[in-house]
C-alpha cells in the first residue's frame, strides 16, 4: 500500500508518467522508487566516518633549478647575407602598412575604444632566414605602448616572408610608427 501511494504521490508531482521498475530479489531495503529517497540515512547515528587526506602543515621542498648557462642557447643564424635594399624597402613598406590594422583589431577583441590603447612608435627587428622565412622577431617600446598591441605586432611578423637573402641570414631593424 505504501509503495503504490509513493508511485502515485511521485506521478502527480512531476510532469509525466511514471513508470517502477519493481525491485530485485537481491536489493535490501526500499528502494528509489519506493521512498523517493537515495539512500536512509540514521540522522542520530555515527553515520559515516571519511577519511580525509590533509596535507600537512610542513611546506613541501622545492627542488633547487640549476641555472641556465645564457651562452648555451641555440646559435643564431649566421648574418651574413646580403640583399637588395630597393626590394627590401618595398617589401617592408607592404608589411608594415598591415601592421596598422594592431591596434584597430586589439580594440574590437577587447571591446574598449582605439583612443584607449596606447601604441605611437615601436622598433621592429627580425632575422630574414636564407630560406626568405623570417625568425627571430623582436618588437621594442619607443613610446608607451599596450603589450596586446606589441603581440598583435609580433604575430603579424612571425609569418612575414620576404625574397632571399643571398649568402646568409640577413638582420634587419626599423622603426614603426602607427598610422
Amino acid at each position: 500500500m505504501q509503495a503504490s501511494f509513493a508511485i502515485v504521490l511521485v506521478g502527480l508531482l512531476s510532469s509525466g508518467p511514471v513508470v517502477a521498475d519493481p525491485p530485485a530479489a537481491k536489493d535490501v531495503g526500499p528502494s528509489l522508487f519506493e521512498t523517493g529517497r537515495v539512500a536512509g540515512t540514521d540522522v542520530a547515528g555515527k553515520g559515516l566516518r571519511i577519511e580525509q587526506n590533509r596535507p600537512s602543515r610542513a611546506l613541501p621542498r622545492e627542488t633547487p633549478v640549476a641555472a641556465v648557462d645564457e651562452t648555451e642557447s641555440a646559435p643564431a643564424p649566421a648574418v651574413s647575407g646580403v640583399i637588395d635594399r630597393t626590394e627590401l624597402s618595398r617589401e617592408i613598406h607592404a608589411r608594415f602598412a598591415l601592421l596598422n590594422s594592431c591596434p584597430r583589431d586589439v580594440a574590437h577583441r577587447a571591446r574598449v575604444s582605439r583612443a584607449g590603447l596606447r601604441a605611437s612608435r615601436l622598433v621592429l627587428r627580425w632575422t630574414i632566414l636564407p630560406s626568405g622565412q623570417v625568425a627571430e622577431t623582436g618588437v621594442v617600446a619607443t613610446a608607451p605602448a599596450d603589450p596586446r598591441v606589441m603581440d598583435c605586432v609580433k604575430r603579424q611578423m612571425s609569418i612575414w616572408s620576404f625574397a632571399r637573402p643571398h649568402d646568409g641570414a640577413v638582420r634587419v631593424e626599423r622603426p614603426f610608427h602607427f598610422k
